[in-house]
């Protein structure tokens, strides 16, 4: 179940890094005027957030604390310039009708990016954790033994 659920999570996010390469190679295309960063920002600071979640996955595994924490630190960094870049990219298509700008990116895609980073961010952390089960308890005795008794 946990895994299907981070498994639509990733798609989200994947889904709103894929719109803003779309937003930059429709400006880039039908724009006489450089409005390409920052859905270009927003798209690579996306994509490097699964590196960053990625690794830190991995120092959960490892129990590495340090770099857990310091993974954690990017991932966040990195969600919250891509989520600021989209707002972004949806302020500067308010301009597009001002600047003559031809791109065609509906308003309404960029809302739903939004949306979706947002609620990729929001849904994991409703989530209970699973506890934790011990997989090798060998210090535990098998069964309860009675005291030795001596004659």
């Amino acid at each position: 179940m946990h895994t299907l659920f981070f498994g639509i999570i990733g798609t989200m996010m994947v889904v709103a890094a894929g719109f803003q390469v779309y937003f930059a190679s429709e400006l880039n295309d039908k724009c006489d005027v450089k409005l390409m960063t920052a859905p270009i920002i927003g798209a690579t600071s996306l994509a490097a957030s699964f590196i960053f979640n990625g690794i830190w996955v991995w120092s959960l595994r490892q129990k590495t604390s340090k770099l857990k924490h310091v993974a954690i630190f990017f991932w966040t960094a990195a969600v919250i310039v891509g989520t600021a870049a989209a707002g972004a990219s949806l302020g500067q298509a308010e301009l597009y009708a001002d600047l003559s700008c031809e791109a065609s990116n509906p308003i309404e895609l960029h809302y739903l990016t939004i949306i979706l980073l947002i609620l990729s961010i929001s849904l994991p952390h409703t989530l209970q954790k699973r506890k934790q089960t011990k997989e090798d308890d060998s210090t535990a005795p098998l069964t309860r033994m009675k005291p030795l008794q001596f004659i």
